[in-house]
């Protein structure tokens, strides 16, 4: 016996949970569509009810839980690569810059031990890590996992609009910060140094949509029309 699948609900769906009108299935609880026939993954249908949502589809190694209380989006730290690469460029700078000033033999090697040390600990912490964004009522949480990192809460009532901004990191080459627009007027940083666009479009989109904040454009920043078409062959 085959069991549907509710993507919005997150829950498997037996007899009662389902009916069936004008052709389509649904779930009985929050009414959404589901492909019982189809067979497609649980990760294709749950791209394409964000991409009805958003209008971006849901990006790769992202993983979105949402019911009716809560949306929890989990990002791994690894599509936030810039921001480690700068890490280690800034200790790798300050070891060598220790190394140059440093006469005695033994300091050196200490000097050289701690930073090879360090620069290996924040690789690990970015190949495990992610990032979980949870809305919940008039609060975001941000947090990291499974090795501690700076949290934060936002009262989300601050928040007039979400957009992204493009920064150049070398030729051709760019990383993404997901700032909100608070009501007041300032702006603040939300999550910062995506290696990807998409990512960064989706995030803005679907945390405004769960906040039924109405997309405005914001000067500067990056829209969903200046990603890059697909390539023929993909």
């Amino acid at each position: 016996m085959s069991v549907l699948h509710c993507e919005t609900c997150d829950v498997d769906l037996h007899g009662k949970g389902v009916y069936f009108d004008a052709g389509t299935t649904r779930c009985s609880g929050c009414q959404s569509v589901i492909g019982g026939r189809e067979r497609r993954s649980r990760r294709r249908r749950a791209s394409d009810a964000n991409a009805a949502e958003t209008g971006i589809a849901l990006p790769p190694h992202i993983r979105v839980h949402a019911d009716q209380t809560s949306l929890t989006i989990r990002v791994p730290w690894r599509l936030q690569h810039a921001a480690a690469l700068s890490w280690m460029i800034w200790v790798s700078l300050l070891g060598t810059i220790a190394v140059v000033f440093t006469q005695l033999e033994m300091t050196t090697r200490l000097t050289v031990a701690v930073t090879g040390i360090t620069a290996l600990v924040l690789y690990v912490i970015q190949a495990v890590n992610h990032t979980l964004i949870t809305v919940t009522g008039t609060t975001i949480h941000i947090r990291h996992t499974p090795i501690p990192w700076l949290s934060r809460s936002i009262d989300s009532r601050n928040i007039a609009q979400l957009y992204v901004e493009r920064r150049p990191l070398a030729q051709k080459t760019y990383d993404y910060h997901v700032r909100a627009k608070l009501h007041d007027g300032d702006k603040m940083l939300f999550l910062r140094s995506l290696s990807d666009a998409g990512v960064a479009l989706y995030l803005e989109q679907r945390i405004e949509s769960r906040l039924h904040i109405v997309d405005h454009a914001v000067t500067g920043a990056f829209r969903p029309e200046q990603l890059a078409p697909p390539s023929a062959g993909s």
